[in-house]
């Protein structure tokens, strides 16, 4: 992995059916390895209502 000095990179994901713990700490970690930095998954769920708002406004969209 790059040294970022505990830098991460943010992940919203939405999925069409819900996923384990295990399957999300699954994909977080092979995106982890791909990247080369620590990956954080975060559904709309686990965003604190008092972020969500400023998060959508600077949320872009990789993939569809």
């Amino acid at each position: 992995m790059i040294p970022f000095l505990g830098a991460c990179v943010p992940v919203g994901v939405d999925f069409r059916k819900s996923k384990s713990l295990l399957t999300l700490v699954s994909i977080e970690r092979e995106l982890s390895d791909a990247l080369g930095i620590k990956v954080d998954l975060l559904t709309e769920a686990a965003i604190s209502p008092h972020l969500i708002d400023r998060i959508k406004a600077e949320l872009k969209v990789i993939y569809q």
